[in-house]
């Protein structure tokens, strides 16, 4: 599938002119974040069900989401 959507994306290039469909890249940047916050969620997830005894990785994974989400939790 990788490779179809690589050989997809070559074609549309230069058929196209080599243009980069700006919309393409943001929602591709979307995905990816989506992504990264839903692994982050799950670690601070696995680590609040471990409790207390697992502060530095509940810490660790917190830090990992406010990478994913730093202007929200600043607030």
């Amino acid at each position: 599938m990788v490779v179809e959507v690589g050989l997809l994306d070559a074609l549309r290039r230069l058929l196209g002119g080599g243009e980069e469909d700006p919309l393409r890249r943001e929602v591709e940047e979307a995905r990816r974040l989506a992504r990264s916050s839903v692994r982050a969620c799950r670690r601070v997830e696995k680590h609040l069900r471990r409790g207390v005894r697992e502060r530095a990785g509940l810490l660790r994974a917190a830090e990992e989401l406010g990478e994913v989400f730093p202007e929200e939790l600043q607030s």
